[in-house]
């Protein structure tokens, strides 16, 4: 048999946006609470008073283990392609607010490792307030073993007390998360309104069978911090942006960075646009084979054109079919056609609805159009929006 070394415990500490609890490593002690005023700007001088009066009090001592909780730092369960952790990590951290409804700087991310399928969980924290906490704990001489958010310390908790649950309801202010677990890591967020979610709540309970729901937040996770053996922390918060120490060298990485950046983004563009032409000269070509045999209906063409009592006349509606899908604009779609004597029936989408009937109105064969039906905006997964419209087009006699 081998020995597996254990981590000693760790003075546990958990910051609030306007409040501090530290537990000292032996427990002896109840949770020492001060409330700390907010951060302000790059630095936080109310919390480095907090710290050393714990220092004096005797509770706060390094190293420590620190839980940031909500709005401080923000969870949630995120969809991302299937790439390796230090790749999923960077593309968090730049498409931050895509993914984080609170990211609006910089923000330094940490990420599960990868599982099975897409779904991860994700945590971010603006990068001005983990450098403000990290350089507190540096002015009252503290030194720091880990970050975490305070969701992972809570399912770490519970794993700790010897619970079976699956699931931990936490309160965090106007909003209670549900922390899913698996083997003591946490595996999913479901946030909801402390207010209005209660049906949803509810049933998160039912599903979830016997839920650990865990009020004061602040102290339980300090209290998991530091009655903590282990030194193996998911998600857990480093500065991804650290601040250099020498400055011509952090300046000349600053620039190489950048060029590498523009080149980079001029190749992209350069790949895409001999793409576009690619393609341009592909429907061309595709187009002038097909021209000939649009030109000029075949009898049978004619007979079922006449049955849906279009008149058929030579190239008319071949041209007209063409001149339509020449006048809209490069970003709008036909997905259907329909044509009864003079009136053509355009249906499609466009990212401007009003700019494909503009374009439509201005072509010269268009008698009148209108708006046969109502527009409708439609969301896709990536976020684009798109209209849907349906165009009713009398033809002028040409």
């Amino acid at each position: 048999m081998v020995a597996r070394p254990v981590a000693p415990r760790r003075c546990g500490i958990a910051i609030g946006s306007d409040a501090l609890v530290a537990v000292a490593p032996n427990g002896g002690r109840a949770a020492w609470q001060r409330a700390v005023s907010p951060l302000e700007g790059a630095t936080w001088p109310a919390l480095v008073l907090a710290l050393r009066e714990g220092v004096e009090a005797g509770v706060i001592a390094s190293p420590v283990r620190i839980a940031l909780l909500p709005p401080l730092v923000e969870v949630r369960t995120v969809s991302i392609p299937p790439v390796s952790d230090d790749d999923a990590r960077r593309l968090l951290t730049h498409a931050a607010t895509r993914h984080f409804v609170a990211a609006r700087e910089p923000m330094d991310v940490a990420v599960t490792t990868a599982a099975t399928g897409s779904a991860r969980v994700a945590a971010a924290v603006p990068a001005r307030t983990l450098r403000a906490i990290l350089d507190a704990m540096r002015e009252a001489q503290l030194q720091v073993d880990v970050v975490v958010p305070a969701q992972v310390a809570l399912i770490h908790g519970a794993q700790q007390q010897g619970t079976t649950t699956r699931a931990v309801l936490a309160e965090f202010g106007d909003t209670i998360e549900r922390l899913s677990s698996a083997r003591g890591e946490l595996t999913d967020v479901r946030r909801f309104r402390r207010e209005g979610d209660e049906a949803a709540i509810a049933d998160a309970i039912r599903t979830d069978g016997d839920v650990a729901r865990i009020v004061d937040t602040l102290a339980a996770s300090a209290t998991a911090m530091a009655a903590s053996t282990t030194d193996r922390w998911p998600l857990a918060l480093t500065e991804t942006t650290p601040q250099a120490s020498d400055g011509s060298r952090g300046t000349a990485r600053s620039w190489w960075l950048i060029g590498a950046a523009a080149a980079l983004a001029l190749g992209t563009v350069a790949l895409q646009e001999i793409d576009v032409r690619r393609e341009l000269t592909a429907v061309r070509a595709e187009r002038a084979a097909l021209a000939p045999r649009l030109a000029v209906p075949s009898a049978r063409d004619a007979e079922r054109l006449a049955s849906a009592g279009l008149r058929v006349d030579g190239p008319r509606w071949s041209s007209v079919l063409g001149a339509i899908g020449d006048a809209l604009p490069s970003d709008a779609f036909i997905t259907r056609l329909r044509a009864q004597s003079d009136t053509v029936i355009v249906e499609g989408s466009a990212a401007r609805a009003t700019a494909a009937f503009d374009a439509l109105a201005a072509a010269p064969w268009v008698g009148t159009i209108r708006a046969s039906a109502p527009i409708r905006r439609e969301t896709a997964n990536d976020g684009v929006v798109t209209e849907k419209f349906e165009f009713t087009i009398t033809l002028t006699e040409r």
